[in-house]
């Protein structure tokens, strides 16, 4: 076995030891919008304004102002809306206990 495939099933079963799933981070910038379209992109990814909410399609969570988190398995799904507003980004990969998810998502 090589050295990439041990340290992807030590990764593997630490995650099921653990219980984490893997998230990416983002933090967005929309300064290159005009407020109308930040508005939009607010309500596209928030919901509002009679649209449903796109960070509920991929099962997002709201971290803070600019920034959210989106499953791994959401990445190229949250990529392609952010590309498409023109929004830049940068992202974090982070691993998070399923036990403190289920807390997160009830505040």
């Amino acid at each position: 076995m090589g050295k990439s495939s041990q340290n992807s099933s030590q990764k593997q079963s630490l995650q099921k030891q653990f219980k984490l799933k893997q998230f990416i981070i983002y933090s967005y910038n929309l300064s290159s919008l005009s407020s109308i379209q930040k508005q939009s992109f607010s309500h596209a990814l928030h919901g509002t304004g009679g649209r449903d909410s796109f960070l509920k399609t991929v099962q997002g969570l709201r971290l803070g102002k600019n920034t959210v988190a989106v499953p791994a398995s959401q990445k190229n799904n949250f990529e392609k809306f952010l590309n498409a507003w023109h929004a830049d980004f940068k992202t974090l990969t982070v691993y998070i206990a399923k036990k403190d998810l289920q807390r997160f998502e009830k505040l």
